[in-house]
């Protein structure tokens, strides 16, 4: 009887064993080797202390038998400045680990980098290895560091400068106080943190130059991420701040830009001046300012689908030499590009603005809103311009709905193409001798930011 007992389960087990797919049974042999999406799995640039963007490594079983994989690791374990993570589990090393025939598994990796004291970015490198049926194999693991002086949630010592050794990462707000003033010099690099914003209530005062801009932008660093908007939160200038100043700056990739708030003093003496700047790409508003002064030459406002200008409530508002254009080429448009009103929540107040050799275009059939009440008092005036509009506005020798020509709209390069109704036809302004790149502006200047 037991032989029969002993039969029965050697068949049964056989059965069992019989039925089992090939690709579920596992090889040993030391030819069937493991594959991989990279050999490299690269970081862009990013800051000590700041986690980056998780990268995704896929491992194949391109055999037709199953592979057991007996160990996963990080070449330097714990000491390692990456973070694998497998099967939901973060770890640095990981036992035994099986994947079918003809099947994969997925490996997701991060990497947060201890500062070094270096002003320049540097490698930081390390492998995952694999060893399956006594072979070990390898993934590298690269990225670069960038050491970096941060801020989180704080103010600024009163009368603080900051140089281009390091870029400034900023977390949360950081305030400028009122009474004091933040001097940026040329070159330096402010980034910033999800959502974070920089207050102004005392004075900025960016002083870049030529061949070496001011730059504000986002903390993700990854070339992914360059173009993407909305990453940080804005710029904000307080009421009470006043005598600000950016020269030779970008600023991209922000929620909103640039926002003023009312600052009614009763002048006209700008409370924030852009010269020679790129405020570009938001996801909702670049410059929003309401019931205070503002003046802009020789730059380029570019890229939301929001208003590329915003005056709210009055206020006194002025550009030279500037282009603001928009185009639905990123986002779905859902403003024209300039909006002017001297009455919105925060009351109502007379609104001056003026332009002067200024393009204001895009792709709605009208580019600019005009909200006035009748009582408050709306001056709008416009010289030499050209203007993507069906509005009447007062001023001398402007062009309206002539197409100014840029060299590449797609490519968003706003140079002017030979040919533009903009080429030798502008006003000349004896204080305006060059253009946003700093070349000289001739006898004939051109409109718009550029100077062909």
């Amino acid at each position: 009887m037991k032989s029969i007992v002993y039969l029965f389960a050697l068949l049964l087990s056989f059965t069992f064993f019989s039925c089992k797919r090939a690709s579920e049974v596992i090889t040993t042999n030391p030819n069937d080797k493991l594959t991989f999406s990279q050999s490299v799995v690269i970081f862009d640039t990013m800051f000590s202390t700041v986690g980056s963007i998780t990268q995704r490594l896929w491992v194949y079983n391109q055999n037709k038998h199953a592979l057991n994989i007996s160990k996963i690791n990080l070449a330097h374990l714990y000491n390692s400045s990456y973070k694998i993570t497998i099967d939901g589990e973060e770890v640095v090393e990981f036992d035994n680990y099986e994947i079918y025939g003809k099947d994969s598994m997925l490996i997701l990796i991060k990497v947060l980098i201890d500062p070094q004291n270096k002003s320049l970015p540097y490698l930081v490198e390390d492998s995952i290895v694999f060893t399956t049926n006594g072979n070990n194999q390898f993934v590298g693991l690269s990225a670069y560091g960038q050491d970096a002086f941060f801020f989180t949630n704080t103010t600024t010592a009163c009368n603080t400068i900051w140089n281009n050794t390091k870029p400034y990462v900023i977390i949360g707000n950081l305030t400028v106080p009122a009474g004091c003033t933040l001097t940026v010099n040329q070159g330096t690099k402010i980034c910033f943190h999800q959502n974070a914003t920089l207050t102004v209530a005392g004075t900025i005062l960016v002083n870049g130059v030529k061949d070496s801009a001011v730059t504000f932008l986002q903390d993700n660093l990854s070339g992914s991420y360059a173009t993407v908007a909305g990453q940080w939160g804005g710029i904000i200038i307080q009421s009470g701040s006043k005598n600000n100043w950016m020269s030779y700056s970008i600023i991209k990739n922000a929620t909103n830009a640039i926002t003023m708030l009312p600052e009614p003093d009763g002048d006209t003496i700008p409370e924030l001046t852009l010269q020679n700047t790129f405020v570009l790409n938001s996801s909702q508003n670049l410059i929003q300012v309401s019931n205070t002064d503002f003046y802009a030459v020789n730059s380029l406002i570019n890229n939301t689908p929001g208003y590329l200008f915003k005056a709210s409530s009055g206020g006194n508002y002025y550009f030279d030499f500037c282009t603001l254009t928009d185009y639905s080429n990123d986002f779905f448009r859902q403003n024209n590009a300039v909006r002017l009103s001297n009455q919105d929540s925060l009351g109502s107040n007379a609104l001056v603005a003026k332009l002067r050799n200024t393009i204001i275009w895009g792709d709605q059939t009208d580019e600019i809103t005009i909200n006035n009440n009748g009582s408050s008092g709306f001056t709008f005036v416009a010289d030499y311009a050209i203007l993507k509009s069906t509005l009447t506005i007062a001023g001398t020798s402007s062009l309206f709905n002539q197409d100014p020509m840029f060299t590449n709209v797609g490519s968003k390069i706003f140079t002017l193409q030979t040919g533009s109704p903009a080429i030798n036809s502008g006003m000349i302004i004896p204080s305006i001798t060059i253009d946003i790149t700093g070349k000289t502006r001739d006898a004939n200047p051109d409109r718009g930011c550029y100077e062909k």
